[in-house]
């Protein structure tokens, strides 16, 4: 553990932000140059680890707005995703694979935990960097930074099968797509836990930076 890593973190966020990050890591490396066969479909399970890791780093706690708040966000993006999968006008026509586990119609369980994580990453990050920024503009300021996170997932999902595009490539319709779906996850984040402050939150983004990036020149 690094000197800054002890001055930013407390003795209780240690543990987590070490698991967290290890976990990013170990497997970035695996996957990027394929080490471990089928290690793949283990990525339901990380998403659900890491979202218990910051969890458990959530303050306050216990606290009933952030269940509420993960019921909420976990419905509207598995329902986002049904939406756009079997209608396919909210992101454009795709399908998800195997790689991401079990799924109801066509839509994995585990989508919708992946919206948390998202979400939860960019709307906290931005509580602390710019804790007194309105909570409107900090939900637009959000969403974009939803779709740009989006676009860097885009091309490593596409190579790990986690989904396909009719056409190949995502259209520019689901860059669209997210951004009022991210608006609306962003704007319901600041209305139900708007104070919000989790060090492992930035942790969290960055690692998702890293990750795609790396896979996206190794992979």
């Amino acid at each position: 553990m690094t000197a800054f890593a002890k001055t930013y973190l407390s003795k209780q966020e240690r543990i987590p932000a070490a698991l967290l990050v290890s976990s990013y890591l170990f497997g970035m490396v695996v996957l990027a140059h394929g080490l471990l066969d089928g290690f793949v479909y283990l990525t339901g399970l990380h998403l659900i680890f890491c979202a218990v890791l910051i969890l458990t780093t959530h303050r306050p706690m216990p606290s009933l707005r952030i269940w509420i708040w993960l019921g909420v966000t976990y419905i509207i993006g598995w329902v986002a995703e049904y939406i756009g999968v079997h209608y396919k006008w909210l992101f454009g026509e795709y399908a998800y694979g195997d790689v991401l586990g079990p799924k109801i119609s066509g839509i994995p369980l585990i989508i919708g935990v992946n919206w948390i994580l998202v979400v939860y990453g960019v709307c906290t990050t931005l509580n602390m960097v710019f804790p007194t920024m309105n909570r409107i503009l900090k939900a637009i300021v959000a969403a974009i930074l939803l779709v740009a996170l989006d676009y860097l997932i885009e091309p490593v999902a596409i190579k790990l099968d986690f989904w396909t595009w009719a056409l190949g490539d995502p259209p520019a319709q689901n860059f669209i797509g997210w951004l009022g779906v991210g608006l609306l996850q962003t704007a319901l984040f600041y209305l139900i836990i708007p104070f919000t402050e989790n060090r492992l939150a930035p942790v969290l983004l960055l690692l998702q930076i890293i990750f795609f990036g790396y896979l996206s020149v190794f992979g």
